[in-house]
């Protein structure tokens, strides 16, 4: 999977996609799109979880590959999968003419930006 854009979605201000709740995690899930418009939401250990109500009802999920008319929810948040993209703030789209790539840092677990080699 060629990977289009990587989105941050969670409570903290530096999330692409910020959701200011309570049940939502500082780093909740992330969402991973690609050039053919698929997308892979990714579950970053949230502790009230996310879930695909459309797919799975109420479990809680890993990872799970979506569509953009899917619905989602975040803690007790729920919204669609392309209300996401189209509402990020745009710094998780992937540029391949860019000289760094980002990375999710195996310590404290926050995604970061290194340059290319």
């Amino acid at each position: 999977m060629a990977i289009k854009s990587i989105i941050t979605i969670g409570r903290s201000a530096k999330s692409d996609y910020h959701i200011d709740r309570e049940s939502v995690s500082n780093e909740q899930a992330l969402l991973i799109g690609s050039y053919e418009n698929n997308y892979l939401l990714i579950d970053c250990n949230s502790l009230n979880g996310t879930r695909v109500p459309g797919q799975l009802g109420s479990n809680r999920i890993a990872h799970l590959t979506i569509s953009g008319n899917e619905a989602v929810v975040f803690g007790d948040y729920e919204c669609l999968v392309n209300d996401i993209i189209t509402s990020s703030s745009g710094d998780g789209f992937v540029d391949n003419n860019n000289d760094f790539t980002q990375f999710r840092d195996p310590l404290d677990g926050s995604i970061k930006r290194k340059p290319r080699t």
